[in-house]
């Protein structure tokens, strides 16, 4: 299986983990269980992707970057929701998670 296709698995998973957000009675298998694959297999990708980049301080860079802009569609939709201002995104996971992964 090659990374684009993990990529389109991915984004699939994902695609139907938020649809339960954005129509709650939409709360099936499908929804519920598919969608948490998502998580392992970007979090698997982006491990890859720090180990085969050739500059880790410029991957480490972008992928902050991304969490800080994607942080705002994210606020805004889960403010929404929860009515709480302290939860990051998943990106922030991601580039704590490359941090660890750098210190070894």
């Amino acid at each position: 299986m090659t990374v684009f296709t993990l990529k389109i698995i991915a984004v699939i998973t994902m695609f139907l983990d938020h649809i339960k957000y954005a129509i709650p009675s939409t709360n099936s298998f499908i929804t519920l269980y598919l969608g948490r694959l998502s998580f392992p297999i970007f979090a698997f990708l982006v491990s890859e992707g720090f180990i085969h980049t050739h500059s880790r301080p410029k991957y480490m860079f972008r992928m902050l970057l991304f969490a800080i802009i994607s942080q705002i569609p994210f606020y805004l939709f889960v403010y929404n929701i929860v009515n709480s201002k302290t939860i990051l995104n998943v990106m922030f996971t991601f580039e704590f998670a490359l941090i660890r992964i750098n210190c070894f």
